[in-house]
């Protein structure tokens, strides 16, 4: 059995197959491996590097088996490569991940997995670009979750750059994130990295989560702006004292001028730094200017248009090629398998009046040999989707593209910040985690929770590790009597177990968060959440592509789900998750209605 100290996992791939090499790599690597080496906190570090050998998946999996992982007070993890946002996924490349998808590490995925080990806390320091690539489809968590019990985990994320945004290196080759936190964690570091609380009150040399976020953010614009380029960190420091230590170099010496050294028990914790649900909000309105595409805004308007005409909450409306649809049949699926079949068009999008099947909570859109699971909820409005088939496309994948649900009581009104660019900015990455504050408050004014505004707003803060405000969220859909997207549920790291029909989950107690009170956030990201049972879920895979890696995150034996990983593979390059080829969505239709006959 392995000592319970904390655990350095750190990664470093130069030069994977097909991309360009990045000189410097190994050797900041090998700097942070010497930082845990010589911490007492820590034991042996597991490095990985493509010095020698590629770094591949199963080298992970062997070098991390479960009793190395298992309750840990922390396991800090560090990445330094090639690295990408696509469409809603933050990922790694190992050796060859350009070409396997095995090979393609989801970040938050393998995040969640790490969680599973019931460690108290997770570090993830990411030196990778984040720039858009929607050409890699499928990816992977590494590692398997562990099904055994699970604790409250706290995060800290460092992250080199923003989203959608590259990072940079230095002349030398070194990566500039990289190099100033090595310089942080040295055993000689600058006194700007220092926790000024620390040493002002407890009289110590302490680099702490506060005082790491606080030195990066001040250096590494500065850094690059030297070398002709931009480059802003994405810094997330959640620990508080006295678990907020990265770097312990005891006491400050004395007669240099500093207050009188106080007991642990006397000092005052550390201050809160900026919320980062309110980070560049006020940018928001210039990043959505930029996001609104031609091809969702007349989805949007026209979708709309359709749901003024007939503002029935159980509609669904399919736009097929921007109205100029091929004559390929569009069959609907619900929960017990049989399909139902369009009736009159309506403003160029096809028409299905489900009526009283609404009250399933899942259904299949079929066109061709694509394949769109979707959640079915009858409280949130008629729903319209985006389906491209290949067809004057613009060479787009094939698949459904974008969703919209329109509210009933005001079908009308279009908010200024409507989901299509909310969504456009999301998939782009440069939707900031700011924009928590504008979502939550156009959720607030609405009659009914809008579950694509839910769902985006869950992935961003899944981003930042907040998963007590995504389990607030989860609440703020039941006030409104609807049932939780199966995306938020699964983010909010809940057991799902099924009941007649469709997912339930329990809400646990959440409590009031004082920091997003004082930042002026609505109320529904910070205030206390009381507990409810049976909640029901809508839908019974995720949404949007970017959740399906996650489904092997759950530890639950009993998660009916989970079997959908195998089709994961058939996903094509569309957002809204859309099997493509008869084979991968018949087998899907299987499962539903197993999973539906299975467990009434």
């Amino acid at each position: 059995m392995y000592s319970r100290n904390r655990l350095f996992i750190g990664i470093a791939v130069k030069s994977p197959e097909g991309m360009k090499s990045l000189p410097g790599i190994h050797q900041v690597m090998a700097r942070m491996a010497d930082y845990a080496r010589q911490n007492p906190k820590y034991d042996d570090p597991i490095i990985l590097t493509d010095q020698k050998d590629p770094v591949t998946s199963d080298l992970i999996i062997k070098l991390l088996p479960e009793d190395l992982l298992l309750e840990r007070p922390r396991i800090t993890v560090y990445f330094c490569g090639h690295g990408a946002y696509s469409e809603g996924t933050e990922i790694w490349y190992l050796s060859r991940g350009r070409s396997h998808w095995r090979e393609r590490v989801d970040v938050l995925a393998f995040r969640d997995v790490l969680t599973t080990y019931a460690p108290e806390q997770v570090t993830m320091f990411s030196d990778a670009c984040q720039v858009p690539d929607s050409h890699p489809t499928k990816f992977s968590p590494i590692l398997d979750e562990y099904s055994g019990s699970r604790t409250q985990t706290d995060y800290d994320t460092f992250r080199a750059t923003c989203r959608g945004q590259p990072a940079f290196a230095a002349p030398n080759g070194e990566p500039l994130f990289s190099n100033l936190l090595t310089q942080a964690l040295s055993a000689k570091p600058p006194r700007a990295a220092f926790d000024t609380i620390d040493l002002q009150e407890r009289g110590r040399r302490v680099v702490t989560s506060q005082s790491l976020r606080t030195f990066i953010a001040d250096k590494l614009p500065d850094a690059a702006a030297l070398i002709g380029k931009e480059q802003y960190p994405d810094l997330t420091p959640t620990y508080i004292y006295p678990n907020n230590d990265y770097l312990d170099l005891g006491a400050e010496l004395s007669g240099l001028g500093f207050g009188p050294v106080t007991s642990s028990s006397d000092a005052k914790p550390a201050p809160n730094v900026e919320d980062p649900r309110t980070r560049d909000a006020a940018h928001l309105h210039l990043i959505l200017n930029a996001s609104a595409s031609d091809l969702r805004r007349e989805f949007w308007e026209n979708g709309a248009e359709s749901a003024r005409k007939f503002n029935v909450a159980e509609d669904l409306f399919v736009s097929v090629n921007g109205g100029g649809r091929d004559d390929t049949p569009i069959r609907l699926f619900v929960g017990d398998g049989q399909p139902r079949h369009s009736i009159d068009p309506a403003n160029g999008f096809v028409r299905f009046a489900l009526g009283a099947t609404a009250r399933q909570s899942t259904m299949t859109l079929q066109s061709g040999d694509l394949y769109i699971p979707l959640p079915q909820s009858a409280k949130s409005g008629p729903l319209a989707v985006q389906l491209l088939t290949g067809a004057g496309d613009g060479g787009l994948a094939p698949g459904a593209w974008s969703v919209a649900w329109y509210p009933t009581e005001t079908p009308s009104q279009v908010s200024e910040l409507n989901p299509m660019r909310l969504f456009e900015a999301f998939l782009k990455g440069t939707l900031p985690t700011g924009a928590i504050k504008s979502i939550a408050g156009d959720l607030s004014g609405m009659p009914h929770a809008d579950p694509l505004l839910g769902v985006i707003a869950a992935h961003l803060l899944d981003r930042i590790g907040d998963i007590a405000a995504i389990r607030r969220l989860c609440r703020f859909f039941v006030q409104r009597a609807d049932a939780v997207p199966f995306d938020i549920a699964l983010l909010a790291r809940l057991t799902m177990r099924w009941s007649h029909r469709g997912y339930r989950i329990d809400l646990p107690e959440v409590p009031r968060d004082e920091r997003g009170d004082a930042a002026g956030l609505p109320d529904l990201v910070w205030q206390q959440a009381g507990a409810v049972a049976e909640v029901p879920v809508a839908g019974i895979v995720p949404l949007l592509r970017a959740g399906w890696s996650r489904l092997g995150t759950l530890t639950d034996p009993g998660f009916a789900s989970r079997r959908f990983l195998e089709l994961d593979e058939a996903l094509t390059g569309a957002p809204i998750a859309t099997l493509g080829g008869h084979a991968a969505g018949k087998r899907f239709l299987t499962l539903m209605q197993h999973l539906f006959e299975e467990r009434k």
